[in-house]
């Protein structure tokens, strides 16, 4: 049951009392200023008001538009604002320009539309790019969601490490190709995430509590976060095979030990958060305090002029990714530690 909204009765004409609708109910249920309301009397004396039913078919579902000006913002800007407005929860999104919109800026927002599910381009002029989420808005299995992200991420890690030891392009373009997929799992659930908050008068789709929703965000963030180290870490490693496969040396085999023993962490905290175990949780924290403090202190005593580039670059990524799994070490404690 939602917290019920205080609202002042006012006097209108000579007799009558009325009070104003809440805003949050009248968008849930479309009714508009004329339209008549049913009025009921339960047995208690409290006043019921129900939105009388639609007689047609299916009555369209307003979407929220937003109309973003980009004549003075450069690509990364115009990104940044795409991205924000998908996960404000806008369904249309226009895109005006005073100077004319080039070819360039045009494939940039084709290629961005790719890391969204539904949204499209829908149509386009020398001035404006009108952008629309043609998905269908339903309930979905959150835990199934995340399960696909951390499955993709797991190959793309092992696709990542093992196209470095053994110079493998193939692989490593493997770690290319999945990333985008990654993106669009999380920019979905981060926007229904953000749903929630946004309109509290509506019922949670999610099935998941409202106080653990920051927390989810957390984790599918954090895991969106170690597919973009992946990520770059395989083309960093693409561009430096080409131009010195023969005469690079492979890194000792204390680099993919280090490098499996941070997946199976990955592997394990997520397994936590599946099963609601906080013991084994904390327990894993803290190994990735310890692992994290020898890969600093490798980092040191190898500094850049003594390690290949790419090595050092590898090493670095680990080092971030022992982090992120901490922070969803915790991110499950809390989730978990609430709801025992």
């Amino acid at each position: 049951m939602q917290t019920p909204v205080r609202r002042k009765v006012l006097r209108t004409g000579g007799v009558s009392l009325a009070i104003t609708l809440p805003k949050q109910w009248t968008e849930k249920t479309h009714v508009q200023s004329g339209d008549e309301v049913l009025v009921f009397m339960d047995e208690k004396g409290d006043l019921i008001i129900q939105a009388p039913k639609s007689t047609e078919t299916e009555k369209e579902i307003p979407q929220r538009e937003i109309e973003l000006d980009i004549t003075r913002a450069n690509m990364e800007l115009v990104k940044q604002k795409i991205i924000a407005s998908y996960l404000a929860g806008y369904r249309v999104m226009k895109l005006v320009s005073k100077k004319p919109i080039t070819q360039e800026y045009m494939q940039v927002i084709d290629k961005l539309t790719t890391s969204f599910i539904g949204l499209e381009v829908i149509e386009h002029s020398t001035y404006s790019i009108l952008l629309q989420d043609l998905s269908s808005p339903q309930s979905i299995d959150v835990l199934r969601f995340i399960k696909r992200m951390n499955k993709v991420i797991q190959e793309m890690m092992e696709n990542t490490f093992k196209g470095i030891k053994l110079k493998n392009f193939q692989k490593l373009e493997a770690v290319i190709f999945q990333e985008p997929n990654v993106d669009k799992i999380y920019y979905m659930l981060s926007r229904q995430f953000r749903s929630i908050l946004y309109d509290l008068s509506i019922e949670n789709p999610l099935k998941i509590e409202l106080h653990s929703v920051i927390d989810y965000e957390r984790i599918i963030k954090r895991l969106e976060g170690i597919a973009d180290h992946c990520n770059n870490l395989a083309n960093t490693a693409i561009r430096i095979l080409k131009e010195d496969k023969t005469s690079m040396q492979n890194p000792s085999e204390v680099f993919f030990t280090k490098a499996e023993t941070v997946r199976e962490l990955l592997k394990n905290v997520m397994r936590t958060f599946y099963t609601g175990d906080t013991v084994s949780a904390s327990k894993l924290i803290h190994q990735t305090h310890a692992l994290r403090k020898q890969l600093r202190e490798t980092l040191v005593e190898n500094p850049d002029k003594t390690l290949h580039v790419l090595h050092f670059h590898m090493l670095r990524v680990l080092e971030r990714i022992t982090s992120y799994i901490a922070d969803i070490g915790e991110a499950t404690i809390n989730i978990h530690v609430k709801n025992e």
